[in-house]
């Protein structure tokens, strides 16, 4: 597997972690211009390859107002060579964003941040992929998504977040 990543760049939450322990809230929205995902999911591994797996319990919103050390922040960002216009989301490591989940397909998703904004598409995943409460048609154009949205990736639920609030969400999980 290629990718484009600098030599001691981020790769993961625990450096974004550090880094906004590290930085001003100006500095890391200076710094990191993509958007972020806040999840309140908890990811279930799978065990080595095998199908994605369908069905868990649905999230209300007010897990959103759980406590932070149940949340991930996972940047928006490309890091893979492969799919230059596309953003990948999947549960494999060949993604740009990795969420390996037994319900997240090997490729799920993707995402376009344009001049205008941020634009999400269905890969034609197993178990869909959401903005709100509605389901995308899987392998039809991306729509727009508006940052304070909730995404989901089969059940796994998170909302889209700015550098800024990202930098507020990490400094809670200290």
């Amino acid at each position: 597997m290629s990718d484009n990543r600098e030599p001691g760049s981020v790769t993961n939450e625990s450096d974004y972690r550090k880094l906004a322990q590290s930085l001003s809230q100006a500095e890391f929205s200076a710094r990191f211009s993509c958007p972020f995902l806040m999840g309140v999911s908890t990811m279930v591994k799978p065990h080595g390859p095998s199908k994605t797996q369908q069905g868990r319990a649905p999230i209300s919103q007010a897990t959103f107002e759980s406590p932070p050390a149940s949340r991930s922040v996972i940047a928006v960002r490309k890091v893979q060579a492969t799919f230059p216009t596309m953003i990948t989301v999947g549960r494999t490591a060949n993604n740009d964003v990795v969420l390996e989940d037994v319900q997240v397909s090997k490729f799920h998703a993707y995402f376009r941040v344009t001049a205008t904004g941020v634009e999400l598409a269905d890969a034609g995943s197993r178990n869909g992929t959401f903005v709100g409460g509605d389901r995308l048609q899987p392998r039809h154009p991306p729509v727009a998504v508006a940052l304070g949205s909730v995404v989901r990736f089969g059940d796994l639920h998170f909302r889209l977040i700015d550098a800024a609030r990202a930098w507020t969400a990490l400094q809670r999980l200290r």
